[in-house]
């Protein structure tokens, strides 16, 4: 099931945040979206979770727009992890956790495949030794992690996250980019919105660049994250070099004038 976005515009407060926006998102792979500061990274992945209704234009799934779907349906579908998530209540890891089941659950509760999925998102965040400490007394990190398995437990089609390394160790980081992979392999469509340019090259299958809410580049990561256009993007020059083992590295050297 193909996600589509079609001439998508939003205006936050009579300022332009998104501008015509298109681009066709594929499941079974990674679609990094990059972009400086206010480009509307944020913004785009609202619209795509079905948070935000665009001023014009479209997000569809199987030819349905995401805002027309009944709640609970495109909670089945769609998960998001939004940047800088809280933790409101004070309850346990494997509670808060279950809460990504919501969609999913009959008048019953928790049935046998909910359980399944539940510890299977723990054991991939690396967080099932923590399922029985309270969730607020947890680290940044810790949280984070929590708040991603909340997402992988409810089995999304299309799993949504916005900068989910902030906060997290170097060890973890890299953790989390696996998952996501991880989660692209088994068929889920995986959209992240990320920073950090070395992390986007190596998760991504695909990558939308955005530039003042306008669509700069897109397509394959390898023909995306090139010089000219991270120029164009972020006013910087930047060096490609590969690790022994064949890992992509993008630096940043200098801004340009």
């Amino acid at each position: 099931m193909h996600m589509q976005i079609h001439k998508l515009s939003l205006a936050l407060r009579g300022r332009p945040v998104l501008c015509d926006l298109s681009a066709t998102l594929r499941p079974g792979r990674v679609t990094v979206i990059l972009g400086a500061n206010g480009a509307g990274k944020s913004t785009l992945l609202s619209c795509l979770a079905g948070l935000r209704q665009p001023d014009a234009g479209s997000v569809q799934l199987g030819g349905v727009s995401i805002g027309d779907m009944d709640p609970r349906a495109r909670g089945r579908l769609v998960g998001l992890m939004p940047q800088r998530a809280e933790i409101h209540w004070d309850v346990d890891v494997e509670t808060l956790v279950g809460l990504g089941r919501m969609p999913h659950r009959g008048r019953w509760g928790l049935t046998e495949a909910d359980s399944a999925a539940i510890a299977c998102a723990m054991a991939a965040t690396d967080i099932a030794a923590l399922r029985r400490r309270k969730a607020l007394r947890l680290s940044g990190g810790e949280q984070g992690r929590v708040l991603l398995a909340r997402v992988l437990a409810g089995e999304p089609r299309w799993l949504l996250a916005d900068e989910p390394l902030a906060s997290l160790d170097p060890a973890h980081q890299l953790d989390v980019l696996d998952r996501l992979r991880d989660a692209a392999r088994a068929g889920a469509g995986v959209v992240v919105v990320l920073h950090d340019l070395t992390h986007a090259a190596r998760v991504a299958d695909d990558a939308l660049v955005l530039k003042e809410g306008r669509l700069l580049a897109a397509g394959p990561a390898c023909a995306v994250l090139v010089p000219d256009v991270l120029a164009q993007a972020y006013g910087v020059a930047v060096h490609l070099a590969r690790t022994a083992d064949g890992a992509p590295i993008i630096v940043p050297v200098r801004r340009i004038a």
